[in-house]
């Protein structure tokens, strides 16, 4: 009679754990076995381009997208905060974020949809720009996702050595790429720079082949002395007889700062991390497993 009265006990609190984390538990066991997975595939060996290095700066990128016929990312941005996404041009899409290496199916865990961004372009017709993209939820930071400070000293001088966060040439790896910071003229030859640019091209351009056009990348962030210099234009096409227009953070953090204000302030929806699948109750891994062990309590009754 002892055994009885415990196996009901078991099988009470069983069933009570299990209609907890029903209600609960949202999505966070499915977020377990992502983010078990995701880590899988930030930990994947890369093999990078010549000329490439492995960066300590792939928590801060994300890719972003919005076009699928593309097999690539569209743009490579930086994250300033948890919701907030610096970039040189962008649609409405989704960003990927927290890996290592670009997938063309990244785990839902690592990917956010926005809609709402705003874009600076002055009062020119000069084709670089600078956006600001609102993700529709806040990203966690952990040892895959971080976010970089906006710079509050000026860039850097002409021929100082910097990191240009950039992919390799599958686009599915971050990698690092040294860079100079050069004299507006070297940037000139087909579009102007307005005085809040910077003109950066490859170190080693000399080498056959081997130009800002395919070794940086749209919306590429430099980075000097752990600090956020600028963001790669995005101009097409490219011009490899000329260094790369970057957008300075710094002079530009004005601007920043207030589209941040105003984009937060506007209505959005909601992107959450996981969408059921199915009316009613959705089952989680873990519940199912309480649901296995209720089973063999009550058959053992």
């Amino acid at each position: 009679m002892f055994n009885n009265w415990a196996k009901n006990i078991i099988v009470f609190f069983t069933t009570y754990i299990i209609i907890i984390n029903l209600i609960i538990s949202g999505n966070a066991n499915e977020r377990l076995f992502d983010e078990f997975f995701s880590k899988k595939i930030a930990r994947v060996g890369k093999v990078l381009d010549k000329g490439h290095i492995d960066s300590a700066y792939t928590p801060y990128k994300v890719w972003l997208e919005w076009d699928k016929s593309e097999n690539r990312p569209a743009q490579i941005g930086v994250l300033l905060y948890a919701d907030i996404v610096l970039t040189s041009f962008a649609k409405p899409g989704k960003v990927v974020y927290g890996l290592s290496q670009y997938t063309k199916n990244p785990p839902r865990v690592n990917t956010v949809k926005y809609k709402l961004l705003e874009t600076y372009k002055g009062d020119d017709d000069l084709p670089q720009s600078l956006t600001v993209v609102r993700l529709q939820r806040n990203l966690r930071s952990n040892v895959n996702v971080n976010f970089m400070q906006i710079p509050s000293a000026a860039p850097p001088p002409e021929g100082e050595i910097c990191g240009m966060l950039t992919v390799g040439r599958q686009f599915n790896e971050f990698s690092e790429v040294l860079a100079v910071v050069k004299p507006p003229t070297a940037c000139e030859k087909s579009h102007k720079l307005r005085e809040e640019d910077i003109c950066v091209g490859v170190r080693d351009e000399g080498r056959r082949n081997y130009t800002h056009c395919n070794q940086f990348y749209d919306g590429s962030s430099l980075i000097c002395d752990d600090k956020l210099i600028c963001i790669a234009a995005a101009i097409t096409p490219c011009n490899e007889a000329e260094s790369r227009i970057c957008m300075s953070v710094f002079h530009y953090r004005d601007w920043i700062k207030k589209t941040i204000k105003r984009i937060r302030e506007l209505d959005d929806d909601e992107d959450p991390l996981f969408e059921e699948t199915a009316k009613g109750h959705h089952f989680k891994p873990l519940a199912l497993f309480y649901v296995f062990i209720a089973n063999i309590c009550l058959k053992s009754t």
